[in-house]
């Protein structure tokens, strides 16, 4: 908004609730945190709430237009109750799934308009740098391993070029899989990323740690850990890896969490395929499957292959006549090849 819409202010919710609603402001309010159990933003206290806020707004003159992305989520008659507050004539409503909703005017756009914007990466490398037959005790630490890896040399490169980003690592964990949970915190531990120097986050409907500012393209998260799907609307734009683990079980393939690591961090390419890929590490074969059909050539199957020895002393040697004339006949050309062939 602040590229699109100029002499206008950007804000976020804590903005709002320091500061108010002003002329030519572009707020951005995000349900959970607006709504969820302990927010005081709605509750009446000494400091203003947020509805007051929009109160004071309208006194003072001012118009609301209202954006409610992700639509299809939260329709209730509170969330209806709290629109109704801002007294607008102008409420759009966006949604990826408008079912349901009549006459609901459905804009398509390809994706390679969005990857040609720069919004999102040109492209998702699956298991990057992986022998053709994959031997090891634990597979758990070995996806890891490879991640990690891939996350300092990312981080090295945006360093190199003086861009302080520090990619962030998705790790996705089935439900019901608390020993799994600890398998992955125990292994970032060794490798000195715990909860308490702020560099592992996770984000589960019962545990929530180092979650504040996560979105921040510097911020010290390495890895957040996450179960079937993070909260609707989740946009963590430094997020480049994602690690699919399973756990005796094939889930669903859902295309919301490759969503998520797909975003450009910066809204824009950088030239460099290591910068502009995102990077999938998985034994799961089925939610591999679904990646495949839903991104088509857009996901990339890396394998590592090796040229055998008696094959790498082969050289081609091109020779020319001078004597043979520059008007040739490609058709003649090829029928005469074809005819050797057959031959």
């Amino acid at each position: 908004m602040d590229k699109y819409i100029h002499a206008a202010q950007t804000k976020l919710l804590s903005d709002v609730m320091t500061g108010g609603f002003e002329e030519n402001d572009n707020c951005f309010i995000n349900w959970e945190k607006l709504t969820k159990k302990g927010n005081n933003a709605l509750k009446d206290s000494e400091r203003t709430n947020f509805l007051e806020h929009i109160e004071h707004a309208l006194n003072a003159g001012l118009h609301f237009i209202v954006i409610v992305d992700e639509s299809h989520q939260n329709n209730t008659v509170k969330a209806d109750e709290i629109i109704q507050y801002f007294h607008t004539g102008k409420i759009i409503r966006c949604s990826a799934t408008p079912k349901g909703i009549k006459n609901a005017e459905i804009i398509e756009i390809p994706e390679a308009d969005v990857i040609a914007e720069g919004l999102i990466k040109k492209m998702l490398i699956i298991n990057e740098d992986f022998p053709q037959r994959v031997e090891t005790e634990n597979a758990t630490n070995y996806l890891l391993e490879q991640a990690y890896a891939k996350q300092r040399k990312i981080r090295a490169e945006f360093l190199s070029t003086g861009k302080d980003i520090n990619p962030l690592i998705v790790v996705q964990i089935p439900n019901k899989s608390e020993k799994l949970q600890d398998a992955v915190e125990r292994w970032f531990e060794t490798q000195g990323v715990t909860y308490e120097n702020g560099q592992l986050a996770v984000w589960l409907s019962d545990m929530h740690e180092n979650l504040e500012g996560i979105e921040e393209i510097n911020a010290p998260s390495v890895a957040v850990i996450i179960k079937q799907a993070v909260a609707t609307g989740w946009d963590c734009p430094r997020a480049a890896i994602l690690v699919k683990l399973r756990d005796n079980m094939d889930e669903t393939f859902e295309i919301q969490t490759i969503g998520h690591i797909r975003r450009m961090s910066e809204a824009h390419h950088y030239g460099k395929d290591l910068l502009d890929s995102c990077y999938l590490y998985t034994f799961d074969e089925k939610f591999t499957a679904g990646v495949k059909l839903s991104l088509g050539k857009g996901a990339l199957e890396a394998a590592t292959l090796f040229l055998k020895n008696e094959y790498k002393g082969i050289t081609l040697t091109s020779e020319q006549r001078t004597m043979v004339t520059n008007h040739r006949n490609p058709k003649k050309a090829l029928l005469s090849v074809a005819w050797n062939a057959t031959a």
